[in-house]
């Protein structure tokens, strides 16, 4: 009787087994990663990074952990540093977000008064794909700076401190992507009521996304990287 019993061990053992793949493809398939290779290869600057929690969205400056590929060899060096990312708490739970850890952040670095400004690259326009958000880029503030501040608090939830051209921090830096990822179906209620403000604005179509950088995450990356 001890054939009998050995298969009924060897039939549990492989049943048990067999939960366990099924277990494993349900985790690995249920919210899956995928990466946009046109942001990636647009961006100039890519970074794994451990991004923190900031009431429920990105906070705007992560840590660098690796950097897989700079278009400025110096920027190797930010390994082991924090960096103000200020547009990632833009990116939601459509754009990436799910909670803090390691992101793949593809990044666009730019140079203002010689230091250096780091923001999260739009998808670039290609063929077959529409974006479903739009950005918005202050150009003028007008002649009522104190009504496009409300506007921007009560619509956006930005807080874009004082307007008047004087103390206003925003003051030196127009144009200003005041927010991205806003819904493309809030674009004309917000175009008009900045309008009807005196202020001056753009609306153009794009989105950035971050991505949780999973084993199969990093895989896709390093198959992009290898065919670049």
């Amino acid at each position: 009787m001890v054939f009998p019993k050995a298969r009924l061990v060897t039939a549990a053992a492989l049943f048990l087994a067999w939960i366990g793949f099924l277990a494993y493809l349900v985790a690995r398939t249920r919210d899956p990663v995928i990466l946009s290779r046109p942001q990636l290869l647009v961006s100039n600057l890519i970074v794994r990074a451990e991004v923190k929690d900031g009431h429920g969205r990105p906070a705007p400056t992560i840590a660098v952990k690796d950097v897989l590929r700079a278009v400025d060899a110096d920027d190797r060096k930010l390994i082991g540093q924090e960096i103000d990312v200020p547009d990632i708490v833009d990116c939601l739970a459509a754009q990436g977000w799910r909670e803090a850890g390691e992101y793949i952040v593809p990044l666009t670095k730019s140079l203002q008064n010689k230091q250096s400004i780091y923001h999260v690259t739009p998808l670039p326009i290609v063929p077959g794909f529409t974006s479903k958000y739009v950005s918005v880029e202050l150009l003028s503030v007008g002649p009522n700076p104190q009504e496009v501040a409300k506007i921007l608090k009560d619509s956006l939830d930005v807080d874009a401190g004082p307007l008047d051209g004087k103390k206003g921090k925003q003051d030196s830096v127009l144009p200003w992507i005041a927010r991205r990822n806003v819904p493309h179906s809030e674009k004309a209620r917000l175009e008009q009521a900045l309008k009807h403000a005196g202020a001056a604005a753009l609306f153009p179509e794009a989105e950035t996304r971050i991505y949780r950088a999973t084993a199969d995450a990093m895989a896709q990356w390093r198959e992009i990287d290898a065919g670049h």
